[in-house]
């Protein structure tokens, strides 16, 4: 299973995604003056008119009013009302506490984000911070949830759906329709064999798989030739990234199968040193990025003292380890760890960083 999905994870996983589905764009009426939206088969993601993200706080959701304020203004910049103009519908003006108009959609408050430097980015989205988002209409048995291979039609529970020519077995479980439910658009019916209608999204029948438990689960990618239905692909990655399994998780890896590592805070590793310059050079094989590569979604690109762009995820410089021969060894994982400087360098788990379920 491993090398099946490491090798196959997005290969065709985006088959229900129209052509040209996401794109920047500003449609007068539906978005304030300066915002723009991001359009795909799942919904809209809201932008700036030069693409920078739009996120809001759980934080603030939860308190019921603004709370980024003083030293949080450093990492977060209110989307601030330019213009009087009637608000478009979903979108209101909220009055900050230094008295300043800001913008919220359906009520929460929006903000860009500091860490993101290039059109694009994604780096925004930790913590309490949530990128703005409308989800499309949904039949109502119907959600949209955030996985590996991006966001994905799943059922009431948040179980991933999959879509197949030839999905039989005690595994897959066609999706049934309610007899209430009536065909709509892309959504409709196609017969079992006991009578009942099974779901189709665009001529595609839907099934779940048995070993799906837990949203954001994958189990049944590339079994029987499934694909999960995905109407929206994860925020760009580099053209080298990969994915594997080793014995913690499914994490980053290079286009080799190599574990990609990161440090947690490389300057307290050299000053610490517990890996010097003559460790790096023997241990750790930093990821170049090539003269045409441009930083996209959460990862940037780095120059680093020596002149070199690095990749980098989140911030931190991204590295394969010499020890690492082939797909799913770790040896490098907790490697330089010393008195007070952390966890070292660390495999980056896909699970544990992917965005909450929407």
């Amino acid at each position: 299973m491993p090398n099946r999905i490491a090798r196959g994870l997005f290969e065709g996983a985006v088959a229900l995604i129209a052509a040209g589905a996401l794109a920047s764009v500003a449609q007068a009426g539906e978005t304030p003056n300066g915002v723009a939206f991001e359009q795909s088969d799942a919904g809209k993601t809201f932008v700036t008119t030069d693409r920078r993200a739009l996120y809001w706080s759980r934080s603030e959701l939860s308190a019921g009013a603004i709370t980024c304020i003083e030293a949080c203004l450093d990492k977060a910049r209110p989307l601030l009302v330019s213009a009087d103009a009637p608000p478009p519908p979903g979108w209101t003006v909220v009055t900050r506490p230094e008295g300043d108009r800001q913008w919220a959609f359906e009520g929460k408050a929006l903000y860009t984000s500091v860490a993101d430097t290039f059109p694009g980015a994604r780096l925004g989205a930790e913590g309490p911070w949530v990128l703005t988002f409308e989800t499309a209409p949904l039949p109502a048995s119907f959600t949209l949830q955030t996985t590996l291979v991006g966001r994905v039609l799943a059922d009431h529970k948040g179980r991933t759906l999959y879509t197949g020519q030839q999905l039989r077995g005690e595994h897959w479980l066609p999706v049934t329709a309610p007899w209430l439910a009536h065909p709509s658009g892309d959504w409709t019916f196609e017969p079992l064999p006991d009578g009942a209608r099974q779901w189709a999204y665009r001529g595609q029948r839907l099934f779940r798989h048995g070993d799906d438990e837990d949203p954001q689960d994958l189990n049944g990618q590339g079994v029987d030739g499934a694909k999960a239905a995905v109407l929206e692909p994860p925020p760009g990655t580099p053209p080298w990234m990969t994915i594997q399994r080793v014995d913690l998780d499914w994490v980053f890896a290079d286009r080799n199968g190599l574990t990609v590592y990161a440090p947690d805070t490389m300057e307290q590793i050299l000053a610490a040193q517990t890996c010097p310059a003559e460790c790096m050079a023997t241990y750790w094989r930093p990821i170049l990025a090539g003269p045409d590569e441009a930083p996209v979604g959460r990862w940037s690109i780095v120059t680093v003292a020596s002149g070199e762009r690095q990749w980098a995820f989140k911030g931190r410089l991204l590295f394969t380890h010499t020890r690492d021969s082939k797909p799913g060894e770790m040896t490098g994982n907790s490697f330089a760890v010393g008195y007070s400087i952390g966890d070292g360098f660390r495999v980056i788990p896909i699970e544990a960083n992917l965005p909450p379920a929407i």
